[in-house]
């Protein structure tokens, strides 16, 4: 799982350390939006944007399995329509004016952290008690971009 916040970017690269290379690559997205770009297999070939948001799932397969793809932008707002002219209108990536995420957090945020067990998130952190946990949570997912990656890295016999 990785973790982005605005302002992070991953580079260019491919993954290429499995030991099967032909099992596809999965890549789930929850959190703020970003943009993933997907080239060819060189770093010359140029590459596609695609704006990923909460729920997306994007799967590199095939010849795109080897594809070299980057997350250039993380953005700070759920508001996708904000997202989406940035993008259609080719400013520049890295210059988002900057947004309020107070207002526009989603519902899925409060009934993920309400859903949380106390007892178990008691045992986190001693030190402090699963309502200021959950607080803490409440406002670190609002202000971060997940993306869970699955693929074989182990080799089955």
């Amino acid at each position: 799982m990785n973790f982005y916040h605005p302002g992070d970017t991953l580079s260019f690269h491919t993954d290429e350390l499995e030991w099967d290379l032909s099992k596809p690559l999965v890549s789930i997205s929850l959190g703020l939006p970003g943009i993933l770009c997907v080239g060819g297999t060189t770093k010359s070939d140029s590459p596609i944007s695609l704006l990923l948001t909460h729920g997306d799932i994007v799967i590199l397969s095939g010849p795109s399995r080897l594809a070299y793809h980057a997350v250039p932008k993380v953005f700070t707002s759920y508001h996708v329509r904000t997202c989406q002219h940035e993008v259609v209108s080719g400013s520049d990536l890295k210059n988002e004016e900057d947004h309020n995420v107070g207002s526009d957090v989603p519902s899925w945020i409060s009934e993920f952290v309400d859903g949380l067990s106390s007892d178990r998130l008691e045992k986190i952190d001693k030190s402090l008690s699963a309502e200021e946990l959950k607080e803490r949570i409440r406002k670190f997912l609002p202000r971060t971009r997940f993306n869970i990656s699955i693929r074989q890295v182990e080799k089955y016999e």
